[in-house]
């Protein structure tokens, strides 16, 4: 395989198998009755896997074997469930209790990884994370804790208004997932100030008696146990999620505690502790007494009702060890193909609208406080699609992108060749990536995780190359090493110090980034058994839970500001004054994460394309499609059929038997599928009885106008590469780690880096910001169609300005093009001073209706004047900056108006390039530092055009050989203003020598650029690009001359 790829695999992977070989599937699926099935399921091991599984189906089964009385109906489904999870041992390698593993391996030249015998594998039990928080709810209920439990203040409270707002209460007995507000009253207030620290309730009593001795003590008590319920206040006794073991951190503090209740509680805690050691000394298959005994131990020490109330994970032991690197070249290929075909190529849809609305409210180069954003009542609520808790925005994501079409075509044409030549397999070419590429340059994200199944007969084929790379069902995550993190107590100390490097060389590459590992305690108290790990990073951010790094490492949400730059979001960090990068190392489903957490990770990860599972597009519901092949090499997607279940009769059973094989017939299905079901997979036999009532009552269950999914088995029984010590061999996939090389195309994140982001000193708060209606500014959205926008600026608009100067209404003015989505203008008036204030708005009101009244305009609206005062150099500098607009529009306006009266013929792109360069020129900025500003700011593109245009755009700008006709007419539009944009160029540079400029008068260039463009020739992306890209190439052009 080629290894021009832009990723490298990392040196390790992640081995993931189940419990049992893949021969116990037969020995299962081939018992005579439901007797023979509970008999198979008496091995010490399966009970083992059972009891940790379900408790409530081992009980079950355990009244059948004892022969009580059970309804045939109850009998029937506990088989049933039995028989998956018998088929699961051996045919699943998800990490689930003792059903399958995990190893730590290496690549090398030669592959010899093989399994040790089951007994062999290492347990780890801990307490069910579940159980774990209900222990922890239940001690904060006792009188006790008031004077030995600190509680401090929830950092993602935020105030809004007159209401102090708690965006994630995380009552998990009341399943509460909206927000909830209480009265910000001067008491509440206080609290919340006192509790920024931890301190004792009984403290925080003293204290609050001390400052409002009016209150009575029942009072205040009643306040602070109404904090507590609604996480006002947390105890510090929730255990940090970011520690190798949490359970022995909890004990800790219990026996730190000065009470003797609660060392009472961690004596019978520490037994417990003590007897899940003692299991895992024993290993699988241990002593049902010893798991009965420590259910009842816990069921002892916290009565309630939890189940299951132990959590197991599995480390497989290896024989030997090592996988030949070629996988991982494969594995770094296919991370490359998860780029490029990806659906997705500027990130995730829902924020790129979200991303408008920020621009639309704050502007490109404000900052705004985390919280304040998400916030319903102060910003703009989550994006859309954000449901924890649900937003004003709605639920309905963006659809996937209109430039599909000849993808889908393409796809659907693959699909449908396969299906009319019975074939099973397509192969995919380079030729055929390109053509299905919706971007021809892709934004690679710098690192990720690629799961693999690995069809070979031997591991003489894997040596031999007589292999292929399969993708998982899970394809693999967008950020490298987070599937390893939940593991993190299973690696042994090589294995962990190999993991720890692979994670500090991502901060070692970015020193001017700040990387925080994510803990929070998920909405779901039992998700939390997969997101328990220690901080693989430098700084950690937490939300419901404590954190487990030293203070100055702990980077609070208040802290946090969001930003936009290059169309994307970004995070940083006001105490420490650098961008944060968020990470979250666990596979915890971050879309059912608190809104905070998930809008944290997602704009971490906003900053190339989303490599996704391959998507057929329009193809995806066709009834088959064939196995995907790159190259004959890396299979993207194996064969797929889609079962509804008008196409089977299901009554009787025979039937339904005959009925399957005759479909398996004309449909070319094998006989050995998965039956999926989102992110479950059951294999069956096709040509066996039991299996294929599984099928059937499936299909059963499905609704009518549903289908139900059957995936082959694909790598098959004969290409099951893994083996143990006895030469058994077992399913297997490997999780492999990648990031990007050195000399790769640059990210979208790495590009952000390196021109650095030139953060606000301070915060504008929207009193500075915003100007209401009646004030100093007039701010009005003008509707009209665009073709309509030129003549209308050049003539009605500009009469308009013009009148009200005449009147001395106005000393400044200026327009933008807009789309919100319709086209619009957006036209901002100031007045002279505040004796007109008021009549300049009615003026504008009276002349903006009278031209709706006349149908010159569709609609009009009054808004709030924003000012984007971080992207025009701050506070002192966006006066100076109103006027360059003011006379910019008023270039523009005259440009346009000779443009309409023939006074200029000029094809508009090399109008705006000639009026750029002769506007600049005159700001003071030299030839040689306007071509270094577009050669670090602009790509070359559009090269073949300019070709067409090269000789006059060069001579215009600079004569060389000829005088260009339209140079003076443009040039002298120019001068006319020359005055005043030498005027606001001395402010400038006046401002950024005293170093009171925010920015540098460089990139506040940039922005003026864009309003230019915007002005003279509107809002189309490709003409903006057009002129840089025109403007920097008549410039080298014109520096390439022989003198």
């Amino acid at each position: 395989m080629s290894m021009e790829h832009p990723y490298q695999a990392a040196g390790f992977y992640l081995l993931r198998a189940p419990l049992l070989p893949a021969h116990t599937f037969f020995q299962v699926i081939s018992v005579s009755s439901p007797e023979a099935l509970l008999q198979l399921a008496e091995h010490p091991v399966i009970r083992h896997a059972l009891y940790v599984a379900s408790p409530s189906l081992f009980e079950r089964l355990e009244l059948i074997r004892s022969g009580q009385t059970t309804k045939p109906q109850k009998m029937q489904r506990a088989f049933s469930r039995l028989l998956r999870y018998l088929i699961r041992l051996s045919t699943r390698p998800t990490p689930f209790g003792l059903f399958a593993g995990i190893a730590f391996d290496t690549f090398a030249d030669q592959s010899n990884v093989r399994l040790a015998a089951s007994h062999r594998h290492k347990t780890h039990t801990r307490p069910d994370m579940y159980w774990l928080y209900a222990l922890l709810s239940f001690i904060e209920t006792l009188p006790v804790n008031q004077e030995v439990i600190p509680y401090q203040a929830n950092q993602t409270l935020y105030f809004a208004g007159s209401r102090l707002v708690v965006p994630y209460p995380d009552i998990y007995e009341q399943s509460q997932r909206a927000s909830l507000s209480v009265r910000a009253t001067s008491v509440v207030k206080h609290l919340h100030q006192l509790a920024r620290t931890p301190r004792l309730l009984s403290e925080l009593v003293q204290k609050m008696q001390e400052a409002f001795p009016q209150a009575s003590l029942q009072q205040i008590e009643k306040l602070l146990q109404s904090a507590v319920h609604n996480h006002i206040l947390i105890s510090t006794l929730q255990l940090p999620l970011s520690q190798m073991y949490p359970a022995s951190i909890v004990l800790e503090r219990l026996q730190a505690l000065p009470s003797s209740r609660l060392r009472d509680i961690a004596n019978a805690f520490e037994k417990i502790l003590q007897a899940m050691a003692d299991i895992d000394r024993e290993g699988p298959g241990c002593s049902l007494d010893k798991l009965y005994s420590l259910s009842d131990k816990q069921h002892r020490l916290l009565p309630r009702q939890i189940s299951p109330t132990m959590q197991v994970d599995m480390r497989l032991q290896l024989h030997t060890k090592q996988l030949h690197q070629d996988i991982a070249q494969a594995a770094a290929k296919t991370a490359e193909l998860l780029t490029r075909l990806s659906l997705y190529q500027d990130g995730y849809p829902h924020l790129r609208e979200y991303h408008r609305k920020f621009a639309e409210r704050y502007g490109h180069y404000t900052e705004v406080p985390l919280l304040e954003l998400l916030s319903p009542e102060k910003g703009l609520d989550a994006p859309a699609t954000y449901m924890e808790p649900p937003g004003i925005l709605g639920s309905a994501g963006a659809s996937t992108p209109e430039s599909t079409i000849r993808r889908d075509a393409l796809l659907c044409e693959l699909a449908a060749t396969a299906l009319r030549e019975r074939k099973r397999e397509v192969r995919l070419t380079e030729a055929l990536v390109e053509q299905l590429q919706l971007s021809a340059t892709p934004s690679y994200p710098p690192s990720q995780e690629v799961y693999l199944q690995v069809h070979a007969s031997s591991y003489e084929a894997l040596d031999y190359g007589q292999w292929r790379a399969v993708l998982a069902p899970n394809t693999g995550s967008l950020s490298g090493g987070r599937t390893f993190g939940r593991f993190m107590h299973l690696y042994e100390h090589d294995d962990l110090a190999r993991l720890q490097q692979y994670i500090q060389r991502q901060e070692d590459e970015h020193p001017d980034i700040l990387f925080a590992e994510l803990s929070y305690r998920p909405l779901y108290p039992r998700s939390a058994n997969v997101v328990v790990h220690p901080t693989l990073f430098s700084y950690e951010i937490t939300v419901n839970t404590m954190p487990s790094v030293p203070p100055e490492r702990v980077i609070q949400l208040d802290d946090l500001v969001v930003g936009i730059r290059q169309g994307r979001f970004y995070l940083r960090s006001l105490r420490l004054k650098k961008e944060v990068i968020v990470c979250h190392t666990s596979m915890l489903n971050i879309r059912k994460a608190p809104n905070v957490c998930r809008f944290l990770i997602e704009v971490s990860e906003d900053r190339s394309a989303l490599p996704v599972p391959f998507d057929w597009g329009a193809a995806e519901h066709l009834p088959f499609l064939p196995r995907l092949v790159y190259e004959d090499k890396i299979v993207l997607r194996p064969a797929r059929w889609l079962l509804r279940r008008e196409s089977i009769p299901t009554d009787p059973a025979a039937s339904f038997f005959e009925a399957l094989q005759a479909w398996r017939a004309a449909w070319d299905v094998p006989r050995y599928t998965y039956l999926v079901n989102g992110d479950q997979r059951l294999l069956l036999d096709l040509e066996n009885a039991l299996t294929v009532a599984e099928l059937r009552t499936e299909l059963q269950k499905t609704d009518p106008t549903q289908s139900i999914q059957l995936e082959e088995m694909y790598p098959d029984f004969e290409h099951l590469w893994l083996q143990d010590e006895e030469k058994h061999t077992y399913v297997s996939e490997i999780v492999v780690p990648v990031s990007l090389r050195s000399h790769a195309g640059t990210s979208t994140q790495q590009r952000v880096t390196q021109e650095g982001i030139p953060s606000p000193p301070a915060i504008i708060s929207a009193r500075e910001r915003n100007i209401l209606p009646g004030n100093d500014w007039v701010y009005l959205h003008l509707y009209l169609p665009l073709s309509q926008q030129n003549e209308f600026i050049a003539d009605t608009l500009f009469a308009f300005v013009h009148s009200l100067r005449q009147s001395a209404f106005i000393d400044r003015w200026f327009y933008v093009r807009y789309r919100d989505p319709e086209q619009h203008l957006r036209l901002r008036l100031h007045a002279c001073n505040a004796d007109v204030q008021g009549r300049l708005l009615q003026y504008a009101l009276e002349w903006s209706g009278s031209l709706a009244e006349k149908e010159i305009l569709e609609q009009v609206t009054l808004n709030t004047y924003s000012r984007e005062i971080e992207r025009y150099g701050g506070p002192l500098a966006i006066e100076q900056i109103e006027r360059f607009f003011t006379l910019d529009s008023d270039l523009c306006r005259h440009l346009l108006r000779s443009a309409s009266l023939k006074h200029i013929r000029l094809d508009p792109l090399l109008l705006a390039v000639s009026s750029l360069d002769f506007l600049f020129d005159t700001w003071g900025f030299t030839f040689d530092d306007r071509l270094q500003w577009l050669r670090t700011t602009v790509p070359e593109a559009f090269q073949e055009e300019f070709r067409t245009h090269q000789k006059e755009l060069s001579e215009l700008l600079v004569p060389w050989r000829l005088i260009h006709p339209m140079r003076e007419p443009i040039q002298q539009a120019v001068l006319t203003y020359q005055a005043e944009i030498h005027q606001v160029a001395h402010s400038i540079r006046t401002l950024e020598s005293r170093q009171q400029l925010w920015g540098n008068q460089k990139d506040i260039a940039g922005s003026l650029v864009h309003m230019h463009i915007n002005r003279l020739l509107g809002i189309d992306s490709t003409d903006e690009q057009k002129v840089l890209a025109f403007w920097r190439l008549a410039l080298e052009s014109i520096a390439a001359r022989p003198s």
